[in-house]
């Protein structure tokens, strides 16, 4: 089984919003996703350069549903 496929369920990164990662894979203990910068931003109300946004990642692994969250520090715009 390739990692990204026990990856099965889209991330969200704000309110109701699916994103699924670009490439996923299991690292020892670590679940390691990646998205695309223009995708992930497209997902937050208006970004400003300079703010911190909280953002609740939720995943399945091997049919265990966990979350995790992550402090995105917005740098510039997205484009």
């Amino acid at each position: 089984m390739r990692p990204h496929d026990r990856f099965r369920t889209p991330c969200a990164l704000a309110a109701a919003v699916q994103l699924g990662p670009i490439r996923a894979r299991v690292e020892g203990s670590h679940l390691k996703a990646q998205f695309t910068k223009s995708e992930a931003l497209a997902t937050l109300l208006e970004p400003q350069p300079g703010e911190t946004r909280t953002i609740t990642v939720e995943y399945e692994l091997d049919g265990v549903p966990g979350l995790f969250e992550v402090d995105l520090r917005i740098v510039g715009p997205g484009a």
